[in-house]
């Protein structure tokens, strides 16, 4: 009976070998990395990129030679092996992700913005004013050229941004005086979250604050040129600026505002709140879809007219005097718009392909994305950091990747003729555009905003149509009739299709479950997905199927999401306690950036109220004058706010947390955190985990670095 079952699993066995050395035989994967060889290049700048992201993630500034000297010997490396190809193709990436290294240390050497290093109280700023943009509590103005009393030149910032209350009658390039509070820009609110002080580093300003005073002027902008070109164009944004919003301004002249100057600030946070859940807020953001479509329309006007004079038409080559006249445009909308990084990308882009009419060559799209990326990197490499050069990227090369793989149905589809199949395929292409746009944005989203819009393909298959139709052409007409003063009739229709996306965003934004709130994701998760949704779409053969197993990776990491139970601010005046019934009590119930960012993190809509001081609201909490307690996963966390409270907390708490020096004798607790650890290493997050207590704090994540004094 048992003597047929050995020969049945042999045969099998050799059965499964044999189907397998088909498969191997019929599809190898060095043959299809080599067939794919014409698409190498397209990784140059994810290599660059590799090199920029190993620069940030360093604990500390490493020495300042080490990124130029390393460049010319992984090129030396290049050279040596340029004659065997598969040590070629690894020292250009090690080259590459070198080359990466170098470029983020030498851009940060040449920024080199000096921090503020305490905060200033109270005192007179002399500046010039640099750039202005609208605020929900005033203006925001960025000064340089800069006198602070009491401080001397070496220790003064090249560039602060003060928050002005009304506008007070002065624009770029004047000389301003005031007084004013500045301090160092904020670091994360929390370990891992967004680094404002970072980013306002390579914005050039070293510190922010408001203004105590009313503003003087003290000298108005010189007319030279082009040293003050900058003010100019800035001064015009400001002009279009008010012209746009007029004596009676709305929603939906802020919005117009936005599209036609890039400024958000008039925009009232219910409707941003409203566009962001509705996954329509890419409309707001200058980006590919705007930059494209203003080019798009000034090619196809230009062309237009000049294809109506014969003698044009007949003998000059209208086409490229179109395209240049595009290009032109187009840069202009750059300058005006603020030139982000997804408007750089796209008018880049955009730029290449203009140019390869103007030369009669073909733009490939994918090398144009690639170069583009390149042309950034090198310019700006901590551009790799930002949400918008991610999701723009993300979302541009999902989309090219998809319509070259279905670009010959779509063609075929188009040819058979009548206007409803037209019609259709302009739909299709609607919907398709959206819902890969949405699938390729949505891991970025999630990792840096902690949302996702869940009918953002809804909202977009309605709102798109008439972004591109209609409220991008009359946004052209009115460019040419503001100087002319004669903006209203353009803006009369353009208001009426932006108040028509408002009311989309806003009844979508109401449906239930319209927004799903997300966890902080591991860095894992975000490396997985560039690397996996890379590979899916840079490969055209069956070596692109590899970049599933990538995304997979990147889904898995979501069992390991970690997420804190107390968090602390930078100065012990916030907490925040991850309740065992899984809400958040926060203690001050005051709307900020610190409280915003910590619910938004835990993925928390509404944060829980927090015991009132002589109320025992539960068993499990309890606050009074000198600070509260919690008890959390069988443990005792205390809040002090207090030192008379320390003697009896440092006996009875597993975790103290104060806001003054702990200056008693305190062994009971596993971890205590006072004034001086937050003085030192910013805010911290305490995790209780099953047998032990973590303590992670922002300084030792950030290290010592230029932006973090």
């Amino acid at each position: 009976m048992w003597s047929g079952q050995p020969y049945s699993v042999r045969a099998g066995l050799s059965r499964f070998a044999a189907a397998a050395r088909r498969v191997r035989s019929a599809w190898r994967p060095r043959d299809a990395f080599i067939a794919e060889r014409e698409r190498w290049s397209l990784w140059m700048p994810v290599f660059l990129g590799i090199g920029i992201a190993g620069y940030f993630s360093l604990p500390g500034e490493p020495p300042g030679w080490l990124g130029p000297a390393g460049v010319p010997c992984a090129a030396g490396l290049a050279w040596a092996l340029r004659k065997e190809p598969r040590g070629l193709l690894i020292s250009a990436g090690i080259a590459l992700v070198v080359a990466g290294f170098a470029l983020a240390q030498l851009r940060v050497h040449r920024v080199g913005a000096l921090v503020l290093a305490e905060p200033v109280r109270s005192a007179r700023i002399v500046g010039r004013v640099v750039s202005m943009e609208t605020h929900a509590r005033g203006v925001r103005v960025v000064l340089d050229d800069l006198a602070i009393d009491g401080r001397p030149g070496s220790a003064t910032p090249e560039r602060v941004r003060v928050t002005v209350h009304g506008s007070g009658g002065f624009r770029p390039g004047d000389r301003v005086s005031m007084r004013a509070a500045l301090n160092p820009p904020p670091g994360p609110a929390l370990p891992g979250a967004f680094d404002f002080g970072r980013q306002a580093f390579f914005q050039g300003f070293g510190a922010v604050g408001f203004s105590m005073s009313r503003v003087r002027i003290l000298s108005r902008a010189p007319a030279g040129f082009p040293r003050d070109i900058g003010h100019r164009i800035s001064a015009l944004r400001m002009g279009f600026g008010r012209a746009v919003l007029g004596e009676s301004p709305d929603v939906r002249r802020a919005v117009a505002v936005a599209l036609l100057t890039g400024d958000r600030g008039s925009i009232p946070e219910r409707s941003i709140a409203d566009m962001r859940d509705s996954g329509l807020a890419h409309l707001l953001a200058i980006s590919g879809l705007h930059v494209g479509l203003f080019a798009g329309l000034l090619f196809a006007v230009a062309r237009g007219a000049l294809a109506l004079v014969a003698p044009l038409a007949l003998r000059f080559p209208i086409k490229k005097w179109a395209a240049m006249f595009s290009l032109a445009g187009a840069f202009a909308y750059l300058l005006m718009t603020g030139g982000t990084v997804p408007t750089q990308r796209a008018f880049l882009m955009i730029s290449i392909g203009l140019l390869a009419v103007v030369c009669e060559r073909v733009a490939l799209s994918m090398f144009v994305v690639a170069w583009a990326a390149v042309g950034i990197l090198v310019v700006a490499p901590e551009s790799l950091l930002s949400a918008g050069f991610q999701m723009s990227f993300a979302a541009v090369v999902a989309l090219i990747s998809a319509y070259e793989t279905l670009a010959r149905r779509a063609r075929n589809f188009r040819s058979r003729g009548r206007v409803w199949r037209r019609a259709g395929l302009y739909m299709g292409g609607v919907v398709l555009t959206t819902l890969i746009a949405g699938l390729a944005t949505a891991p970025f989203a999630a990792f840096h905003f902690n949302r996702v819009a869940a009918f953002g393909l809804a909202s977009n298959f309605l709102a798109v149509p008439v972004m591109a139709l209609w409220i991008m052409p009359w946004a052209v007409v009115t460019y040419l009739l503001v100087p002319l003063g004669w903006q209203e009739l353009s803006l009369a229709p353009m208001l009426w299709g932006i108040g028509l996306v408002l009311d989309i965003a806003r009844s979508v934004a109401s449906w239930p479950g319209a927004v799903q709130l997300v966890p902080a994701l591991p860095l894992a998760f975000l490396a997985l997905t560039a690397l996996g949704g890379l590979w899916l779409c840079v490969w055209t053969t069956k070596l692109r199927l590899f970049g599933v197993l990538g995304l997979a990776a990147a889904l898995s990491t979501g069992s390991f999401v970690d997420v804190p139970d107390v968090l602390v601010d930078e100065r012990g005046r916030r907490f925040a306690v991850r309740l065992d019934d899984g809400r958040v009590a926060v203690s001050s119930t005051r709307s900020g950036f610190v409280r915003e960012s910590w619910l938004r993190r835990l993925a928390v809509a509404e944060a829980a109220p927090w015991p009132k001081p002589g109320a025992r609201a539960a068993s499990t909490s309890r606050c009074d004058a000198l600070g509260c307690l919690f008890r959390l996963k069988g443990r005792v966390v205390a809040f002090s706010t207090d030192p008379r409270a320390h003697p009896e907390d440092c006996e009875t708490a597993d975790v103290l947390v104060s806001s003054w020096p702990v200056r008693v004798p305190c062994r009971a607790p596993r971890a205590v955190i006072d004034r001086f650890d937050l003085w030192r290493h910013g805010a911290h997050a305490v995790y209780l985990d099953d047998g032990a207590v973590r303590v992670d704090a922002v300084g030792r994540r950030r290290g010592h670095r230029p932006w973090s004094p």
